[in-house]
């Protein structure tokens, strides 16, 4: 049975909150996709504002109705934006566990305004990271941001 992960980065940074309906479309139209996605789908959310939290949660497939009624409160906007932080957390946390339980299939997906304040790490870093995620681990990788961005 193929195994597929979806790994969301989402910005909750104050600059978002213009964007918090587009935010809410994209995120329920992924949320639809890894409900059609055939066989094992596990899916993990990683926030950012003023810190990156580790994965709000690493679901199963049934799981992401759950999440689908609970999606106001993770659009809430405050706090700065570690973007840089926070794709590097997600690529690492996710490829350390797929190392224990591998995924043939991985798509991460980063929704931001692109607006960047507070990350230790660099962009350098996030490019890195990115490109070893798309690389080296053979992920699907998508940034998406708002048209008017």
């Amino acid at each position: 049975m193929q195994k597929s992960e979806f790994v969301i980065i989402l910005d909750q940074s104050g600059s978002t909150y213009p964007h918090r309906a587009w935010m809410e479309e994209r995120l329920n139209a992924l949320l639809q996709e890894a409900q059609r996605t055939p066989g094992e789908v596990r899916f993990s959310l990683f926030v950012f504002h003023h810190l990156v939290t580790a994965p709000e949660f690493r679901l199963e497939k049934r799981g992401v109705d759950s999440l689908a009624r609970r999606l106001p409160e993770h659009l809430a906007s405050y706090g700065a934006s570690p973007l840089f932080d926070a794709i590097c957390k997600a690529v690492d946390d996710v490829s350390r566990a797929q190392s224990r339980d591998p995924s043939d299939r991985t798509r991460l997906v980063v929704l931001t305004d692109g607006k960047e304040a507070g990350s230790v790490r660099t962009a350098r870093d996030a490019e890195r990271a990115l490109q070893r995620a798309k690389k080296a681990l053979g992920w699907k990788v998508d940034v998406l941001l708002p048209e008017h961005n």
